[in-house]
């Protein structure tokens, strides 16, 4: 298993720090992670399992996951003198380990072992789980900041008695502070912990403290460029607007109403979870009640906005005539979703002048854009984007520059739109290299027979795709020469029955049986499409395996009903304006070059706002 990042309660996209080590189906004998242990003092050598069951895709909010209450296993602990082995997150990180590695302790530690283990503080905390003794144990040799902070928010999650999660959790909320400081990263690594902080107040019942946190990790949030602010991404439901709401509703429950996945309120809420966490409190009950009203209320408001829609003149002229502060929820949504459309159709138009449109964008300040030109500056950016994602294939020295990730590391840090021409460059040159792979399929398909991941290194990910490439191509083939050659088809397909029949409704058939299936829908289509044209009728769509027939109508009716409606609205969502040769795509085409002399002429890159 990997070690993913948990994301927690701040927008996880932002990060790439602290990783948990994954965990494994405890009791499943092809899920057991068996390990021998020497203990470094005594040097008695014992047996442990260090996996457990949990369910990793969803998260909770102190950043445990379901079937986290088992993570004690993790730490595996001396039988004869108590010693706590350390969870070494550095060289699992490191290393890209499947497993959890352990730390091996210095000579030094060695030393200072027996009488830390002696320790009566270090024998009570025995009764709190391993990972609060590795917490300690770790502070008193000095392991790194991660490592410390990684146990000690482990240790609160490994209990089911309220008092001492109590306890744990108290003392995360006065140690983790400090530990947070010391992480190295980005700003952003921090405000992602600073948050577990926020989570611990708020279960405390410490409100005001949480609150002020909580404002004061919003206020010093470092803008990523060209993501949304995380205060408002993902708008009410965000992790930071949920929390707000748990503080607010003094909700002091291991896991707040307000803070949990959709997927999770209701076994939270209805106490299905209570055997593993203990039941709800009262505070939490009440924000169940009051998060499913609300849900329940956006629903229906939502539901009665699509209707509202199905009369774009009634809702124009709704709209137009109700204040904002009038509106009720339905037509509120409605409203802005159709203020929405008149922004994106009228940004289309902008772009319709691409010089003018470019202009007015450098012009004006990102922040200061809204309306139409922050439509149009979008469709803008996404054609700079585009033309310079066709460029830089072709000019490695401005590759290098502009994308000094390489093509399989992530350009941080950036707006999104350089990171997608980083992108977007670098998978044509993946599929370059793969075209030429496949230019020779002889010696391809030697290749795709035994080749590893050691002997192509980088290439491997290609090489794979070719050899997928090449056995679609290959099953294609086949597929037209039986529908082409009736003597090959009874050859091939005869052994499978009346394959026009059962071949049609049978699933999980073997590849050949699939492919005589196949060829006789093309066949059978090719020769119905064939019959109708020779009587004048037009067919819709190739539909070439479907067991369906192709659709044929006559010219009147095919064209009424390829047609366009003259009557229809223009559509927001066109993207005919990043066409090759459109005003907009020549202008950003003939900016993506500038842009590309200058970071090969200064050996540096900012994308343009």
């Amino acid at each position: 298993m990997a070690f993913p990042i948990r994301a927690g309660l701040i927008v996880a996209a932002l990060l790439s720090f602290i990783a948990a080590p994954a965990v494994h189906a405890r009791d499943e004998d092809d899920a057991k992670d068996l390990r021998t242990f020497t203990c470094p003092v005594g040097g008695k050598s014992f047996t442990r399992n260090v996996a457990y069951f949990a369910f990793p895709l969803i998260t909770l909010p102190d950043g445990s996951w379901l079937g986290d209450t088992e993570i004690g296993v993790q730490v595996p602990v001396c039988p004869d003198n108590g010693l706590v082995l350390l969870p070494d997150l550095a060289k699992s990180a490191n290393e890209g380990s499947q497993r959890i590695h352990y730390y091996d302790y210095t000579p030094e530690d060695v030393a200072a072992l027996p009488a830390l283990i002696a320790d009566p503080v270090y024998r009570a905390l025995a009764e709190e789980g391993p990972y609060a003794q590795a917490w300690w144990l770790a502070e008193r040799i000095g392991r790194p900041a991660a490592d410390r902070l990684f146990m000690l928010q482990r240790s609160t999650w490994a209990t089911r008695d309220p008092a001492l999660r109590k306890k744990l959790v108290t003392r995360f909320a006065a140690e983790a502070p400090p530990l947070i400081e010391q992480l190295e990263g980005d700003a952003v690594v921090r405000v992602y912990h600073r948050m577990f902080v926020v989570n611990a107040l708020r279960e405390l019942g410490r409100f005001d403290e949480a609150a002020t946190l909580l404002e004061a990790v919003v206020a010093s949030v470092v803008q990523v460029p060209g993501l949304p602010d995380p205060d408002s991404m993902f708008g009410p439901a965000s992790p930071i607007e949920g929390m707000r709401l748990a503080i607010e509703q003094r909700d002091d429950g291991r896991f707040a109403a307000e803070t949990l996945p959709s997927r999770l309120v209701s076994d939270i809420c209805s106490g299905g979870l209570a055997m593993m966490y203990g039941p709800p409190t009262p505070a939490t009950l009440a924000s169940c009640k009051v998060r499913r009203e609300r849900e329940q209320a956006e629903s229906t408001a939502f539901e009665q906005s699509l209707a509202l829609r199905d009369d774009m003149v009634a809702l124009a002229a709704s709209c137009d005539t109700t204040q904002e502060s009038e509106r009720e929820a339905a037509l509120r949504l409605a409203c802005e979703s159709l203020q929405d459309d008149r922004d994106r159709i009228a940004g289309n138009r902008l772009a319709q002048d691409g010089p003018a449109l470019a202009a007015a964008c450098e012009a004006t300040p990102f922040e200061l854009r809204n309306g139409a030109l922050e439509q149009g500056c979008n469709n803008y950016q996404q054609a700079l984007s585009r033309a310079l994602g066709d460029l830089l294939p072709d000019d490695p020295e401005a590759l290098g520059v502009i994308c000094p990730e390489g093509e399989d590391g992530e350009v941080r840090g950036v707006p999104w739109h350089h990171s997608s021409a980083c992108f977007d460059a670098f998978s044509t040159l993946k599929e370059r290299r793969k075209e030429a792979m496949l230019a020779d399929p002889a010696a391809l398909a030697l290749r795709c027979l035994d080749a590893t991941e050691e002997e192509t290194g980088p290439d491997y990910g290609v090489l794979l795709d070719a050899c997928s490439q090449l056995e679609d191509d290959r099953q294609q083939a086949e597929i037209e020469t039986l529908a082409n050659d009736v003597a090959a088809f009874d050859a091939a397909c005869r052994r499978f029955g009346r394959t026009n029949k059962a071949g049609n409704d049978v699933y999980g058939l073997s590849e050949p049986q699939e492919q005589c299936r196949r060829a006789w829908r093309l066949r059978e289509n090719t020769r119905a499409r064939k019959v109708a044209e020779a009587k004048g009728l037009r067919c819709f769509g190739d539909a070439i395996y479907s067991p369906e027939r192709p659709r044929c109508v006559s010219p009147a009716q095919y064209e009424l009903e390829t047609a366009p409606d003259e009557g229809d609205r223009p559509d927001p969502f066109d993207l005919s304006l990043l066409d090759d040769g459109s005003s907009l795509m020549v202008e950003a085409q003939r900016r993506a070059a500038v842009l590309v002399a200058g970071a090969r002429a200064e050996g540096k890159f900012d994308w343009p706002d």
